[in-house]
């Protein structure tokens, strides 16, 4: 599985190890344009409030299977 972490800024330590444990986890840069372009062969999506999620993001991440 693949792992994507939308805002790795001050991220839980303990919440990686256990993402770890399931798949391969990769932290986002910084924008939401350059965020599409991450999400290409990702399969879950951790997000907090930084980001607006919308059907433009959804639709650059057609392996997404849990946001």
């Amino acid at each position: 599985m693949n792992i994507l972490i939308a805002e790795s800024q001050n991220f839980s330590k303990s919440a990686l190890s256990c993402l770890k444990k399931i798949g391969q986890v990769r932290c986002a840069r910084d924008n939401r344009e350059i965020l599409k372009e991450d999400l290409a062969g990702t399969n879950m999506l951790w997000v907090r409030l930084r980001f607006h999620i919308d059907q433009t993001v959804l639709n650059s991440a057609p392996a997404l299977k849990m946001i």
